[in-house]
């Protein structure tokens, strides 16, 4: 018994040894399309000019472009090829084409990126890099001394506690009236800015 299960042992072992293994490595996935980091910056740095889509339906500029296209009716998940965004920037039937056309990869991108869903993670505006950087740069020459403190470290609590935010109606903000008509502030600040500006307020003025 003990000669045959020795046998059995050494056939086993010998038939192991003789077969041939392969091992299959298997590829990463290919990670899916991130809005952010993939879409916007070419949206923005293509499509947000002064004169077009900074000012123009769909709004491109960076922070905006999501919502714009989405809620616009711009994107179709369903057929992606149909989508308004996708037709317009892969044909001749727009006016970015003459000098900013968008690359293959960038299209490829796009297309993809819609394919997918056309999801994003949207963070909200950060009051201390994008929004206090803007009233360091074009306000803190006469805010200063004046009300509403925007210097550095100053700001948020100057504009909050001084009335010059209203999170209920955006619009009639103080600050929001005051960087779009009737100040001198007016005339510096790019569309950007000012909708960034905006959309912080939107967001529930976050000291963040």
């Amino acid at each position: 018994m003990k000669k045959r299960v020795l046998l059995l042992l050494f056939l086993g072992t010998a038939i192991l040894n003789s077969c041939e293994y392969k091992i299959i490595e298997l590829e990463d996935p290919i990670p899916p399309i991130n809005f952010v980091t993939d879409i916007e910056p070419t949206l923005d740095s293509k499509c947000a000019s002064s004169q077009c889509h900074a000012i123009q339906n769909p709004i491109m500029i960076k922070g905006f472009a999501y919502a714009s296209l989405t809620e616009g009716g711009y994107i179709n998940t369903e057929n992606p090829d149909q989508s308004i965004i996708y037709i317009k920037a892969s044909t001749g039937d727009h006016p970015v084409l003459a000098h900013k056309q968008l690359n293959e990869e960038e299209l490829a991108n796009l297309l993809r990126w819609i394919e997918e869903g056309a999801t994003a993670e949207i963070k909200p505006i950060s009051f201390s890099e994008e929004i206090e950087p803007i009233f360091q740069d074009n306000c803190i020459t006469c805010h200063t001394n004046t009300n509403p403190n925007l210097t550095s470290g100053n700001a948020y609590n100057n504009l909050i506690n001084g009335g010059y935010i209203n999170t209920d109606n955006t619009e009639s903000s103080s600050l929001y009236t005051k960087i779009t008509s009737g100040h001198p502030t007016a005339g510096t600040l790019n569309q950007t800015e000012i909708r960034l500006i905006l959309t912080w307020i939107q967001e529930g003025a976050q000291n963040n």
